[in-house]
């Protein structure tokens, strides 16, 4: 099925609500932040919002998807850019678990809300690593916990998530709005290597669960509010049609007759 997604178009406010909006700017801005260059590949680029935003910064970007109609999205995004900023990021159509990387290795790779769409994200892993190089990062978002959708066919809870990145040097690791936020290197660099506690995975695991449990709530209430006010409505409406059939009806002349 192919991955119906609109990233570029939540970042830039024109479609979801609000507050999915700000989570999707934040997640994308924190990528942003974190790309280190000069060449970096998007991988799953979609829309192509992160690697426009990366190029403007002076980045030279190579955005690759499988799925054309976002792609053809994404060279539209980057055609109004200015001059030097579009020619600075490219596109291409490619399955990167099948077709050859590009050429060279890569500053930063970025993994966007990918790994989910993958029924075997340790192969996506490798395959980043290899783009990365010994010298270069991958940074990644991928949400934690079950987020229905057609396309997502791995969900990670922090343990499922640890073992992907197993061997793999962690330089960030957080969760932010139900999104697992990482950093990881195929070798430790001059910042070294984090190190987790159990109690620390604990923690942050725990603390989604709880956000996850409060949203859930929120929306059982604002449900179970629009449900009085349906049943209020049917209430009124059957009462109307109750009067409708108690009302005396004009005679026939038919029947008089």
């Amino acid at each position: 099925m192919p991955n119906d997604d609109h990233v570029a178009e939540v970042y830039l406010g024109s479609r979801s609500d609000p507050l999915t909006q700000s989570r999707c700017r934040s997640r994308v801005d924190w990528m942003v932040a974190e790309t280190v260059g000069p060449n970096v590949l998007d991988i799953g680029c979609s829309q192509g919002i992160t690697s426009i935003l990366c190029a403007r910064r002076g980045l030279t970007v190579t955005g690759l998807d499988r799925e054309e109609r976002p792609l053809e999205y994404a060279k539209q995004l980057a055609s109004r850019e200015p001059e030097d900023v579009a020619s600075r990021v490219q596109f291409e159509q490619t399955d990167v678990l099948v077709d050859p990387l590009p050429e060279g290795t890569f500053n930063t790779v970025l993994l966007g809300e990918i790994l989910e769409h993958q029924a075997d994200p340790e192969s996506l892993i490798e395959r980043a690593v290899a783009a990365a190089g010994d010298a270069g990062r991958i940074v990644i978002t991928t949400p934690i916990g079950i987020h229905p959708h057609p396309d997502h066919r791995t969900y990670f809870d922090m343990r499922r998530f640890l073992q992907i990145v197993d061997g793999l040097c962690k330089m960030h690791l957080s969760i932010a709005d139900l999104y697992i936020r990482c950093i990881v290197t195929p070798k430790a660099g001059d910042g070294g290597c984090i190190e987790l506690s159990d109690s620390d995975l604990l923690a942050m695991s725990e603390d989604a669960m709880m956000q996850r449990q409060e949203e859930m709530a929120e929306r059982i209430t604002h449900f179970r509010g629009r449900c009085d006010t349906l049943m209020d409505r049917t209430k009124l409406l059957q009462a109307r049609i109750d009067r409708f059939k108690a009302a005396p009806r004009p005679a026939d002349p038919a029947e008089e007759c």
